[in-house]
């Protein structure tokens, strides 16, 4: 739809973003940490923003897995799922 005088609105267009990169990315992150947990985490991509998943032993490992993927260019945002479970 057009608005007056041809000048296109914003209802006309949709902006189609392609977030894979950044859960490839996130993915890669966690990867080349030291920390075997952390490339255990699961990296998914939800309503828009990257969500971590699994377990990890300690809530520094949480933090550092959020930390090197929010350490990232063009991350869309993030939702930490992790839980810290001892004894895993």
């Amino acid at each position: 739809m057009t608005g007056t005088a041809g000048v296109r609105t914003m209802n006309d267009c949709s902006v189609i973003v392609d977030l894979q990169p950044a859960v490839t990315a996130a993915r890669q992150a966690l990867a080349q940490t030291s920390y075997g947990w952390l490339q255990r985490v699961e990296v998914v991509l939800e309503a828009g923003r990257l969500v971590l998943r699994g377990e990890v032993p300690s809530f520094y490992l949480k933090q550092l897995a959020q930390v090197a993927v929010l350490a990232l260019p063009d991350v869309p945002g993030l939702r930490n799922e992790l839980r810290v479970t001892s004894g895993v």
